[in-house]
């Protein structure tokens, strides 16, 4: 489990409990900037931290456990998405670019008649 997953399930039970982050982060004694690195992943959560996080909350460690989780199966599910788009995408730029050789390489009509 990624450090972004672990933030991002302690952002989603912050905001379902309705607590400002200010709140949280008062409740578990860190600082607003502190708790911020954890949601977005830029620091690293420690156990006695997710125990207060998780008691603040009102939620147990499972449950957190659980959100990450999700989040992980959310971020591949989105991930492939977002393969699959630029496959297509790159499909589609290869056709669009065949199209235009070959459009740039047809002689035009009027070339014909002043052939003539």
């Amino acid at each position: 489990m990624e450090l972004t997953q672990i933030g991002f399930a302690v952002r989603t039970a912050r905001q379902a409990a309705r607590m400002s982050a200010t709140e949280l982060a008062s409740a578990v004694a860190l600082t607003p900037a502190a708790l911020s690195k954890i949601e977005t992943g830029r620091q690293n959560l420690d156990f006695k931290t997710a125990i207060s996080i998780a008691h603040a909350l009102k939620i147990s460690l499972d449950h957190l456990a659980v959100l990450a989780e999700k989040v992980s199966d959310a971020s591949m599910e989105s991930g492939n998405v977002r393969r699959e788009f630029a496959s297509r995408l790159k499909s589609l730029e290869q056709s669009a670019i065949k199209t235009a050789l070959s459009v740039m390489h047809e002689p035009s009509p009027d070339a014909d008649r002043s052939a003539q």
